[in-house]
Protein backbone atom coordinates (compact mmCIF):
# COMPACT_ATOMS: atom_id res chain seq x y z
CA UNK A 1 0.00 0.00 0.00
CA UNK A 2 1.54 3.31 -0.82
CA UNK A 3 2.44 6.25 1.66
CA UNK A 4 -0.36 8.39 -0.39
CA UNK A 5 -3.02 5.77 0.12
CA UNK A 6 -1.95 5.13 3.53
CA UNK A 7 -2.45 8.92 4.36
CA UNK A 8 -5.90 9.31 3.38
CA UNK A 9 -7.00 6.28 5.15
CA UNK A 10 -5.59 8.17 8.67
CA UNK A 11 -6.78 11.54 7.32
CA UNK A 12 -10.20 9.80 7.05
CA UNK A 13 -9.79 8.10 10.71
CA UNK A 14 -8.89 11.51 11.88
CA UNK A 15 -11.34 13.46 10.48
CA UNK A 16 -14.55 10.93 11.48
CA UNK A 17 -15.74 11.84 8.22
CA UNK A 18 -16.18 9.27 4.99
CA UNK A 19 -14.25 10.63 2.05
CA UNK A 20 -14.77 9.71 -1.58
CA UNK A 21 -11.34 9.19 -2.27
CA UNK A 22 -10.70 6.75 0.81
CA UNK A 23 -13.69 4.45 -0.28
CA UNK A 24 -12.37 4.86 -3.99
CA UNK A 25 -8.94 3.28 -2.57
CA UNK A 26 -10.04 0.43 -0.26
CA UNK A 27 -11.75 -0.52 -3.37
CA UNK A 28 -8.98 -0.71 -5.19
CA UNK A 29 -7.25 -2.77 -2.71
CA UNK A 30 -10.15 -5.23 -2.40
CA UNK A 31 -9.87 -5.33 -6.09
CA UNK A 32 -6.19 -6.50 -6.05
CA UNK A 33 -6.91 -9.10 -3.84
CA UNK A 34 -8.72 -10.73 -6.25
CA UNK A 35 -5.93 -11.77 -8.36
CA UNK A 36 -3.20 -12.17 -5.42
CA UNK A 37 -5.24 -14.44 -4.15
CA UNK A 38 -4.21 -17.41 -6.90
CA UNK A 39 -0.56 -16.02 -6.56
CA UNK A 40 0.46 -15.44 -3.19
CA UNK A 41 0.54 -18.38 -0.55
CA UNK A 42 -2.00 -18.55 1.77
CA UNK A 43 0.37 -18.31 5.52
CA UNK A 44 1.35 -14.44 4.22
CA UNK A 45 -1.58 -13.38 2.12
CA UNK A 46 -4.37 -14.28 5.04
CA UNK A 47 -3.24 -11.38 7.10
CA UNK A 48 -2.94 -9.20 4.92
CA UNK A 49 -6.61 -9.70 3.54
CA UNK A 50 -7.77 -9.91 7.56
CA UNK A 51 -5.85 -6.88 7.95
CA UNK A 52 -7.38 -5.01 5.47
CA UNK A 53 -11.04 -6.47 6.05
CA UNK A 54 -10.45 -5.17 9.56
CA UNK A 55 -9.73 -1.38 8.38
CA UNK A 56 -12.68 -1.62 6.37
CA UNK A 57 -14.89 -2.46 9.48
CA UNK A 58 -13.43 0.32 11.35
CA UNK A 59 -13.91 2.84 8.73
CA UNK A 60 -17.81 2.16 8.89
CA UNK A 61 -17.90 3.40 12.10
CA UNK A 62 -17.53 7.46 10.33
CA UNK A 63 -20.33 9.38 9.30
CA UNK A 64 -20.72 9.48 5.17
CA UNK A 65 -23.05 9.82 2.64
CA UNK A 66 -25.45 6.05 2.37
CA UNK A 67 -23.89 5.66 -1.01
CA UNK A 68 -20.55 5.61 0.12
CA UNK A 69 -21.09 3.76 3.08
CA UNK A 70 -22.96 0.88 1.14
CA UNK A 71 -19.51 0.61 -1.55
CA UNK A 72 -17.81 0.64 1.49
CA UNK A 73 -19.60 -2.08 2.85
CA UNK A 74 -19.52 -3.90 -0.45
CA UNK A 75 -15.71 -4.33 -0.39
CA UNK A 76 -15.03 -4.50 3.29
CA UNK A 77 -18.11 -7.55 2.55
CA UNK A 78 -16.09 -9.00 -0.09
CA UNK A 79 -12.79 -8.78 1.87
CA UNK A 80 -14.13 -10.71 4.89
CA UNK A 81 -15.54 -13.25 2.81
CA UNK A 82 -12.43 -13.82 1.25
CA UNK A 83 -10.64 -14.05 4.59
CA UNK A 84 -13.13 -16.65 5.66
CA UNK A 85 -11.85 -18.78 2.35
CA UNK A 86 -8.27 -18.59 3.29
CA UNK A 87 -9.26 -19.03 6.75
CA UNK A 88 -11.14 -22.38 6.24
CA UNK A 89 -9.77 -23.71 2.52
CA UNK A 90 -6.24 -22.91 2.51
CA UNK A 91 -5.53 -23.10 6.21
CA UNK A 92 -7.81 -25.41 8.11
CA UNK A 93 -9.00 -22.66 10.22
CA UNK A 94 -13.07 -23.15 10.29
CA UNK A 95 -13.25 -21.31 13.85
CA UNK A 96 -11.51 -18.62 12.53
CA UNK A 97 -13.14 -19.09 8.68
CA UNK A 98 -16.64 -18.82 11.26
CA UNK A 99 -15.81 -15.26 12.42
CA UNK A 100 -15.01 -14.07 9.40
CA UNK A 101 -18.16 -14.98 7.46
CA UNK A 102 -20.46 -13.45 10.34
CA UNK A 103 -18.66 -10.46 9.59
CA UNK A 104 -19.17 -10.68 6.10
CA UNK A 105 -22.66 -11.38 6.47
CA UNK A 106 -22.74 -8.08 8.41
CA UNK A 107 -21.20 -5.81 6.06
CA UNK A 108 -23.10 -7.29 3.59
CA UNK A 109 -26.73 -6.11 5.20
CA UNK A 110 -25.01 -2.81 5.71
CA UNK A 111 -24.43 -2.67 2.09
CA UNK A 112 -27.54 -4.15 0.73
CA UNK A 113 -25.81 -6.27 -0.98
CA UNK A 114 -28.24 -9.83 -1.38
CA UNK A 115 -25.76 -11.32 -3.72
CA UNK A 116 -22.90 -11.14 -1.39
CA UNK A 117 -24.71 -11.96 1.52
CA UNK A 118 -25.91 -15.42 -0.52
CA UNK A 119 -22.12 -16.06 -0.96
CA UNK A 120 -21.02 -15.39 2.63
CA UNK A 121 -23.89 -18.07 3.82
CA UNK A 122 -23.23 -20.33 0.98
CA UNK A 123 -19.41 -20.61 2.22
CA UNK A 124 -20.23 -20.65 5.24
CA UNK A 125 -22.19 -23.64 4.74
CA UNK A 126 -18.84 -25.62 3.87
CA UNK A 127 -18.13 -25.21 7.56
CA UNK A 128 -20.79 -27.50 9.66
CA UNK A 129 -20.83 -29.84 6.14
CA UNK A 130 -17.33 -30.92 7.18
CA UNK A 131 -17.94 -31.28 10.32
CA UNK A 132 -20.86 -33.35 9.58
CA UNK A 133 -23.80 -30.67 11.00
CA UNK A 134 -26.18 -31.70 8.24
CA UNK A 135 -28.73 -29.05 9.92
CA UNK A 136 -26.62 -25.97 9.95
CA UNK A 137 -25.27 -26.76 6.74
CA UNK A 138 -28.59 -27.18 4.89
CA UNK A 139 -30.06 -23.91 7.05
CA UNK A 140 -27.06 -21.87 5.44
CA UNK A 141 -27.87 -23.08 2.36
CA UNK A 142 -31.87 -22.21 2.86
CA UNK A 143 -30.68 -18.82 3.97
CA UNK A 144 -28.61 -18.30 0.73
CA UNK A 145 -31.06 -19.35 -1.60
CA UNK A 146 -33.45 -16.49 -0.38
CA UNK A 147 -31.27 -13.79 -0.60
CA UNK A 148 -30.19 -15.63 -4.42
CA UNK A 149 -33.92 -14.71 -5.07
CA UNK A 150 -33.27 -10.57 -5.20
CA UNK A 151 -31.71 -9.54 -8.26
CA UNK A 152 -28.84 -12.23 -8.32
CA UNK A 153 -27.12 -13.41 -11.86
CA UNK A 154 -27.89 -17.14 -12.86
CA UNK A 155 -23.79 -17.46 -12.82
CA UNK A 156 -24.26 -16.78 -9.02
CA UNK A 157 -27.59 -18.74 -9.07
CA UNK A 158 -25.62 -21.76 -10.24
CA UNK A 159 -22.60 -21.56 -8.32
CA UNK A 160 -25.07 -21.95 -5.31
CA UNK A 161 -26.73 -24.63 -6.77
CA UNK A 162 -23.23 -26.47 -7.18
CA UNK A 163 -22.13 -25.78 -3.82
CA UNK A 164 -25.24 -27.40 -2.74
CA UNK A 165 -24.60 -30.12 -4.67
CA UNK A 166 -21.03 -30.94 -3.24
CA UNK A 167 -22.49 -30.42 0.32
CA UNK A 168 -25.58 -32.47 0.02
CA UNK A 169 -22.82 -35.31 -1.44
CA UNK A 170 -20.77 -34.58 1.26
CA UNK A 171 -23.36 -35.35 3.56
CA UNK A 172 -24.37 -38.91 1.57
CA UNK A 173 -27.64 -37.44 -0.27
CA UNK A 174 -25.94 -38.53 -3.71
CA UNK A 175 -29.48 -38.02 -5.52
CA UNK A 176 -30.48 -34.30 -4.08
CA UNK A 177 -26.30 -33.79 -4.74
CA UNK A 178 -26.96 -34.94 -8.43
CA UNK A 179 -30.40 -33.33 -8.77
CA UNK A 180 -29.17 -29.97 -7.72
CA UNK A 181 -26.35 -30.57 -10.28
CA UNK A 182 -28.35 -30.62 -13.16
CA UNK A 183 -29.93 -27.23 -11.49
CA UNK A 184 -26.96 -25.51 -11.86
CA UNK A 185 -26.61 -26.95 -15.62
CA UNK A 186 -29.96 -25.32 -16.25
CA UNK A 187 -28.91 -22.06 -14.65
CA UNK A 188 -25.29 -21.32 -16.66
CA UNK A 189 -25.90 -19.36 -19.09
CA UNK A 190 -29.58 -18.47 -18.79
CA UNK A 191 -29.93 -14.40 -20.23
CA UNK A 192 -30.31 -12.05 -17.06
CA UNK A 193 -30.72 -7.98 -16.61
CA UNK A 194 -28.02 -8.81 -13.88
CA UNK A 195 -24.32 -8.54 -14.33
CA UNK A 196 -22.19 -10.67 -12.51
CA UNK A 197 -20.13 -10.15 -9.28
CA UNK A 198 -16.78 -8.88 -9.82
CA UNK A 199 -15.92 -11.06 -7.14
CA UNK A 200 -17.38 -14.21 -8.68
CA UNK A 201 -13.68 -14.95 -10.12
CA UNK A 202 -13.67 -18.86 -8.50
CA UNK A 203 -16.21 -20.20 -10.75
CA UNK A 204 -17.30 -21.25 -14.16
CA UNK A 205 -18.66 -24.00 -16.34
CA UNK A 206 -15.16 -25.98 -16.32
CA UNK A 207 -15.18 -25.37 -12.25
CA UNK A 208 -18.87 -26.76 -12.03
CA UNK A 209 -17.29 -29.84 -13.74
CA UNK A 210 -15.41 -30.64 -11.05
CA UNK A 211 -18.53 -29.75 -8.61
CA UNK A 212 -20.14 -32.40 -10.87
CA UNK A 213 -17.01 -34.90 -10.54
CA UNK A 214 -17.35 -35.17 -6.83
CA UNK A 215 -20.95 -35.54 -7.07
CA UNK A 216 -20.80 -38.30 -9.18
CA UNK A 217 -18.16 -39.81 -7.14
CA UNK A 218 -20.85 -39.72 -4.36
CA UNK A 219 -23.09 -41.78 -6.51
CA UNK A 220 -20.62 -44.11 -7.46
CA UNK A 221 -21.07 -43.40 -10.86
CA UNK A 222 -17.17 -43.26 -11.84
CA UNK A 223 -17.11 -43.08 -15.51
CA UNK A 224 -19.20 -39.92 -15.49
CA UNK A 225 -17.15 -38.75 -12.57
CA UNK A 226 -13.99 -39.01 -14.65
CA UNK A 227 -15.14 -37.45 -17.49
CA UNK A 228 -16.76 -34.25 -15.64
CA UNK A 229 -13.25 -33.93 -13.86
CA UNK A 230 -10.81 -34.23 -17.11
CA UNK A 231 -13.18 -31.66 -18.58
CA UNK A 232 -12.56 -29.56 -15.34
CA UNK A 233 -8.89 -30.26 -15.74
CA UNK A 234 -8.57 -28.96 -19.18
CA UNK A 235 -10.63 -25.69 -18.66
CA UNK A 236 -8.48 -25.09 -15.52
CA UNK A 237 -6.02 -21.95 -15.87
CA UNK A 238 -2.37 -21.70 -15.14
CA UNK A 239 -3.42 -20.25 -11.78
CA UNK A 240 -5.45 -22.55 -10.76
CA UNK A 241 -2.67 -24.60 -9.01
CA UNK A 242 -5.48 -25.33 -5.66
CA UNK A 243 -8.03 -26.36 -7.97
CA UNK A 244 -6.00 -28.65 -9.82
CA UNK A 245 -4.96 -29.92 -6.65
CA UNK A 246 -8.53 -31.35 -5.67
CA UNK A 247 -9.80 -32.12 -8.89
CA UNK A 248 -7.09 -35.11 -9.68
CA UNK A 249 -7.53 -35.97 -5.95
CA UNK A 250 -10.76 -36.79 -6.79
CA UNK A 251 -9.61 -38.52 -10.43
CA UNK A 252 -7.61 -40.50 -8.12
CA UNK A 253 -10.81 -41.50 -5.69
CA UNK A 254 -12.21 -42.86 -9.32
CA UNK A 255 -9.98 -44.86 -9.94
CA UNK A 256 -9.76 -46.09 -6.04
CA UNK A 257 -13.54 -46.69 -6.59
CA UNK A 258 -12.45 -49.27 -9.94
CA UNK A 259 -9.70 -51.01 -7.80
CA UNK A 260 -7.08 -49.39 -10.54
CA UNK A 261 -4.82 -48.92 -7.81
CA UNK A 262 -1.69 -48.16 -9.85
CA UNK A 263 -3.69 -45.02 -11.80
CA UNK A 264 -4.73 -44.03 -8.37
CA UNK A 265 -1.51 -43.54 -6.90
CA UNK A 266 0.04 -42.05 -10.08
CA UNK A 267 -2.52 -39.14 -10.00
CA UNK A 268 -1.98 -38.53 -6.80
CA UNK A 269 1.63 -38.11 -7.40
CA UNK A 270 0.31 -35.63 -9.77
CA UNK A 271 -1.86 -33.71 -7.33
CA UNK A 272 1.08 -33.64 -4.80
CA UNK A 273 3.33 -31.96 -7.52
CA UNK A 274 0.63 -29.04 -7.57
CA UNK A 275 0.07 -29.04 -3.42
CA UNK A 276 3.92 -28.65 -3.21
CA UNK A 277 3.62 -24.80 -5.58
CA UNK A 278 0.83 -23.53 -3.65
CA UNK A 279 -0.17 -25.19 -0.39
CA UNK A 280 -4.29 -26.35 0.07
CA UNK A 281 -5.54 -27.35 3.40
CA UNK A 282 -8.64 -28.87 1.74
CA UNK A 283 -6.49 -30.26 -1.11
CA UNK A 284 -4.52 -32.08 1.36
CA UNK A 285 -7.24 -33.58 2.92
CA UNK A 286 -8.69 -34.53 -0.15
CA UNK A 287 -5.52 -36.25 -0.68
CA UNK A 288 -5.70 -37.64 2.23
CA UNK A 289 -9.00 -39.60 2.44
CA UNK A 290 -8.09 -40.99 -1.22
CA UNK A 291 -5.23 -42.80 0.85
CA UNK A 292 -7.01 -43.89 3.28
CA UNK A 293 -9.46 -45.68 0.63
CA UNK A 294 -5.96 -47.27 -0.17
CA UNK A 295 -5.23 -48.89 2.95
CA UNK A 296 -6.74 -52.50 1.56
CA UNK A 297 -3.57 -52.12 -1.11
CA UNK A 298 -0.94 -51.75 2.07
CA UNK A 299 1.65 -53.53 0.82
CA UNK A 300 1.63 -52.63 -3.31
CA UNK A 301 4.72 -50.73 -3.65
CA UNK A 302 3.40 -47.95 -5.73
CA UNK A 303 1.52 -47.16 -2.44
CA UNK A 304 4.40 -47.36 -0.39
CA UNK A 305 6.33 -44.89 -2.61
CA UNK A 306 3.06 -42.54 -2.14
CA UNK A 307 3.66 -42.81 1.64
CA UNK A 308 7.05 -41.43 1.68
CA UNK A 309 6.22 -38.65 -0.54
CA UNK A 310 3.01 -37.92 1.43
CA UNK A 311 5.05 -38.28 4.63
CA UNK A 312 7.78 -36.62 4.00
CA UNK A 313 9.53 -34.37 6.86
CA UNK A 314 7.13 -31.18 5.83
CA UNK A 315 4.14 -32.80 5.01
CA UNK A 316 4.84 -34.96 7.83
CA UNK A 317 4.76 -31.28 9.65
CA UNK A 318 1.89 -29.83 7.86
CA UNK A 319 -0.58 -33.05 9.20
CA UNK A 320 0.17 -31.77 12.97
CA UNK A 321 -0.78 -28.15 11.66
CA UNK A 322 -3.70 -29.10 9.95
Amino acid sequence: MSNEVLGRFQRAADSSTLAEATVQDFEQITARHRGLYWQVPAPEFSQSVAAHARLGLRLLRLFGPDGLRQRLARAAGETAMMAGRLAFFDLHQPSEAEKWYQLGLEASREAGDHALAAAVLAHAAFVPAYRGDAAKARDLIRAARAHATHHTSPLTRAWLYAVEAEITAKLGEAHTSLDRIARAEGTLGQSSQHEDPAWLDFFDAGRLDGFAGFCYLAAQHTDDARRALHASLDTLGENAVKQRVVVLADIATSHVLDQEVEHACATLHQALDHLDVSWYAIGAARIREVREQLDPWDSVTAIRELDDRIYSWGNTMRVFTG
